[in-house]
C-alpha cells in the first residue's frame, strides 16, 4: 500500500508518511521471516538456510537499485513504485501456501 501511495505524492513532505509505513513494515518483516526459517528448518541446516535467505536478500539489494535506476531513466519516475506495488501484490497469494 505504501509503495503505491509513494507513486502519487507531489512534494517532499508528503512522502514522509508512506516511507515511514514502508520502513516500519520492513522492520517488522525481517525478524518474522528469520523466525519462520528458524522454526521450519532442521537444526542441522538452520544456519545454512538462514544464510541462503540473507544471500538472496543481499543480491536483491544490489540488483534493486540497478533496476530502479534503469526504470527511472526510461520511464516516468513514479513507475518504479507502481511496479514494486504490483510485484508485492503478485507475491501475496503465495504466502497462503506457507506451512503454519
Amino acid at each position: 500500500v505504501s509503495l503505491a501511495w509513494i507513486a502519487w505524492v507531489n512534494n517532499a513532505w508528503s512522502i514522509a508518511v508512506p516511507l515511514a509505513i514502508y520502513g516500519l513494515a520492513n522492520g517488522v518483516l525481517e525478524p518474522i521471516i528469520l523466525n519462520y526459517i528458524a522454526q521450519k528448518s532442521p537444526k542441522e541446516s538452520r544456519s545454512f538456510q538462514m544464510s541462503i535467505y540473507e544471500t538472496v536478500f543481499g543480491i536483491g539489494m544490489v540488483i534493486g537499485p540497478i533496476a530502479t535506476g534503469f526504470i527511472t531513466q526510461n520511464y516516468p519516475p513514479n513507475m518504479v513504485y507502481f511496479i514494486l506495488a504490483a510485484v508485492t501484490l503478485a507475491i501475496i497469494p503465495f504466502s497462503f501456501w506457507l506451512e503454519e
